[in-house]
């Protein structure tokens, strides 16, 4: 991609824009190529899952989370 496309992608109005970003999502998620986590990313997982599993009180649920995001908090 060069720079006169980024241009003219960025000419787009918001509401188009969002729906590219959405395009191009799915396209990955489609996508037959797998992602590799790294070493750091596994060992990080793992922390937080162990993390989680013996303190499960500490966090939030997604609704609680989206709700806080919402009220600005």
């Amino acid at each position: 991609m060069n720079i006169s496309q980024i241009n003219e992608i960025l000419k787009l109005d918001i509401k188009d824009r969002i729906n590219l970003v959405k395009i191009i999502w799915d396209s990955l998620a489609d996508s037959s190529e797998k992602f590799e986590l790294t070493e750091n990313q596994k060992i990080e997982l793992d922390e937080r899952l162990n993390d989680y599993n013996e303190n499960p009180e500490q966090g939030i649920s997604w609704d609680e989370l989206v709700g806080k995001l919402k009220n600005g908090k």
